[in-house]
């Protein structure tokens, strides 16, 4: 791990956001000369700015794209490496599912053997002990 240092502020962690710097109030400008205090010469130059910006720019709206639904992507295997925790449990459950599968096999013959051999004894009496 590495070493942080107190009071870095240029640490930047992968996909979090970057970090947001305060900005400067600008300066505010002092009337230097009397042209800057004319009203009239102010609305003339914003006009002249506006309609260069306008002729300049383009402006489009556009609707919104709605984004098609992800009901055709199939999920991915995940791929697990063979020595992590995660591949070993997953190999320990194959082997427990296993070996349920077999007790509930052994148990299926059992109950069964002994219903015929119920059937056998009891209500059919073949060895003549009822």
């Amino acid at each position: 791990m590495a070493k942080r240092v107190r009071g870095s502020h240029s640490t930047h962690r992968p996909g979090g956001h970057v970090p947001v710097r305060a900005q400067k109030p600008p300066a505010t400008p002092t009337p230097a000369s009397s042209t800057s205090a004319n009203p009239a010469w102010d609305a003339d130059i914003d006009q002249a700015i506006d309609s260069v910006i306008l002729e300049t720019t383009e402006v489009t709206i556009e609707d919104p794209v709605v984004p098609a639904p992800a009901a055709g992507r199939t999920r991915k295997r995940v791929t697990v490496k063979s020595d992590s925790l995660q591949a070993r449990v997953s190999a320990e459950n194959v082997y427990v599912r296993e070996d349920l599968r077999r007790i509930a096999v052994v148990s299926a013959i059992l109950v069964a053997g002994l219903a015929v051999a119920w059937v056998l004894i009891v209500l059919l009496d073949v060895l003549g002990l009822y």
